[in-house]
């Protein structure tokens, strides 16, 4: 997928469900990151393929495992 494709996608993670909604990707540092926001808040989730499951661009959702506490230190 290209970046500019995924944007206002919903991403579900396997372990916390929806956490959020694509609103960006900042590609100017060496590992890409996703910018999440839910509730007013910005999680970064890393761009990389053993974190990425599924892009459904059917239902505008990307389904995601993320490391374990990646998404804790964002929304605790």
């Amino acid at each position: 997928f290209y970046y500019h494709e995924i944007m206002g996608f919903d991403v579900i993670d396997s372990q916390h469900g929806n956490i959020g909604v694509i609103k960006g990707v900042n590609d100017s540092v060496s590992q890409a990151l996703f910018e999440v926001e839910k509730d007013d808040k910005q999680l970064l989730i890393p761009v990389a393929d053993n974190i990425i499951d599924k892009v459904d661009r059917e239902s505008k959702t990307l389904y995601v495992t993320t490391p374990e506490g990646l998404v804790d230190l964002y929304l605790s």
